[in-house]
């Protein structure tokens, strides 16, 4: 399988290896989509700029080998974008410490019976064009995540989740995101 996520640890940039990657969604709530070659983010602006998340990405990558990361950005192939004129969505980069969950299982509802804290990477970016990289830009709280997750660490199993969902959007207005998975084997490198 091709994978078109990375992360750049410095001081010297390099690619992680993903473990899983797939969506949830709330309007889905027991349905799985790890067989999807995309994954998605949706949102629902509710209060301006408030949004209601009705579909997340869940992504997982291997860091038990990686050494102390100083910043890390995350760059993900945009698909499909569905944004409105005026203000575009934004999405937020937050991390998860229970790395339990199973892309060929996780659902909506499963995931939020793990009751995970989200803990806020600081992380944002805005919707992108079709075959454009999104990227998530490095953040105090994105490399102390990712150095945390490191095998041997406090909390760390050498695994990392990394939960992409919306964080603003224009009120009344349904906009999404795709991004290319490890799925899709025809993307670009």
């Amino acid at each position: 399988r091709s994978s078109t996520w990375s992360k750049n640890f410095c001081p010297a940039p390099s690619a992680a290896t993903i473990v899983a990657d797939t969506y949830i969604g709330s309007l889905t709530p027991d349905l799985n989509f790890s067989d999807q070659v995309f994954t998605l983010i949706q949102a629902t602006g509710t209060v301006d700029p408030a949004c209601v998340a009705t579909y997340t990405t869940l992504l997982k990558f291997d860091v038990a080998a990686t050494q102390e990361i100083a910043s890390a950005t995350l760059t993900l192939r945009s698909l499909n974008p569905t944004t409105l004129p005026g203000t575009p969505m934004t999405m937020r980069l937050f991390g998860v410490d229970d790395d339990t969950w199973d892309p060929a299982t996780v659902t909506w509802n499963s995931w939020n019976t793990l009751m995970p804290t989200l803990i806020d990477l600081g992380s944002t970016a805005p919707t992108a064009p079709t075959g454009s990289d999104v990227v998530f830009p490095s953040s105090t709280a994105f490399a102390s995540f990712l150095n945390n997750q490191r095998a041997g660490q406090s909390v760390g199993d050498g695994q990392a989740t990394i939960v992409v969902q919306a964080d603003t959007c224009p009120f009344g207005q349904s906009e999404q995101q795709a991004f290319s998975s490890s799925e899709n084997t025809g993307g670009p490198p």
